[in-house]
């Protein structure tokens, strides 16, 4: 992610990333080499004492959150920080009223907010093209864990420490759990409340333990999702999924119509059953207009000084707390 974040900003008009960090030093300079980044360093404390920024971006394992956004808070820079902003409800609630406090642009990454088709399915959905929301039906499927297509998980770090919760927190709940929430909540209406089933499975190894990482955060979670307007949804995810390498699919049906969104490494897919065609099962694709990449409407944000702009991490608390009760139940 870290990758896809310092090249969304190389090619946006009126930004330029000045600095970059990583733990690993070495893996830092070649970051800046491949990137054309003048400073980096091994050392985040480092930089945000040396560097003059004007914005930081962490794309950091989630633990790290909570503490990297809170010293930026103190140097006033504008954060876009990727999902979740914390581990916890009451840690980002906190970073939220000190954000706002100092009036300081604040955003958290969830990535398809610059998707065209989910704005368009949102869109459709408040217009009534469905009608009256009944029943939520959406997925994250994921198959690093029996695939290499992304790189072999024994051996690639940004994937084994998202399987230890020391260091991922919840696994799959907290990870990619934001991005399907949030892709649902935009486009059928608010969650009231989840009840989450979430397991952790060996992973083959001995002890479950691999390069001083315990294998223990959760791999695959089926929630039933109660929603303010009374609909009922199943949403689930896994890193299990054979064949899927990033797909999120969302079914959204109504008492008038459904919909459905799919959005993977092959592009993104919208259609709709309404009308006259409800009544024959016929579906045809909706096509939708540009909308601004969330790394753009971050830069309009921070240009135009806009604390209101979204997704904020008050609205990333929010869907903290809605996770986090979810685990209780």
């Amino acid at each position: 992610m870290g990758r896809v974040h310092a090249g969304a900003f190389k090619h946006l008009r009126g930004s330029k990333v000045v600095a970059c960090c990583d733990v690993d030093l070495k893996k830092s300079r070649e970051f800046a080499r491949e990137f054309d980044i003048e400073n980096y360093y091994g050392d985040v404390n480092d930089l945000i004492q040396r560097e003059d920024f004007d914005v930081a971006v962490i794309v950091t394992p989630n633990v790290t959150h909570a503490e990297i956004v809170e010293q930026l808070l103190e140097k006033k820079a504008a954060i876009l920080c990727e999902k979740p902003l914390s581990c916890n409800y009451k840690e980002a609630c906190k970073l939220s009223k000190i954000a706002e406090q100092h009036e300081i642009v604040n955003m958290v990454n969830f990535v398809h907010r610059g998707s065209p088709e989910l704005h368009k399915a949102a869109e459709l959905v408040k217009e009534g093209a469905i009608g009256k929301v009944m029943h939520v039906e959406a997925s994250y499927l994921q198959s690093w864990m029996t695939s290499d297509y992304w790189g072999d998980w024994k051996t690639t770090d940004s994937f084994l420490w998202r399987l230890s919760s020391d260091h991922g927190g919840h696994g799959v709940v907290t990870d990619i759990g934001p991005v399907l929430l949030d892709m649902v909540s935009q486009v059928a209406g608010d969650v009231k409340s989840l009840r989450t089933d979430a397991r952790s499975f060996s992973k083959g190894v001995r002890g479950n333990k691999l390069q001083g990482y315990n294998l223990d955060s959760t791999d695959s979670a089926v929630m039933t999702a109660d929603f303010a307007s009374g609909a009922m949804g199943a949403i689930h995810m896994t890193r299990w999924a054979t064949g899927q390498m990033n797909s999120l699919r969302l079914r959204v049906y109504g008492n008038e119509g459904g919909l459905t969104l799919d959005i993977d490494d092959q592009g993104n897919n919208l259609q709709l059953c309404n009308g006259e065609d409800r009544h024959k099962a016929k579906w045809r694709k909706v096509k939708a207009d540009k909308h601004p990449t969330l790394w753009q409407q971050f830069i309009d944000a921070v240009e135009n000084n806009n604390l209101d702009a979204e997704p904020s991490f008050k609205y990333a608390a929010s869907m903290q707390k809605v996770l986090e009760r979810s685990l209780e139940n």
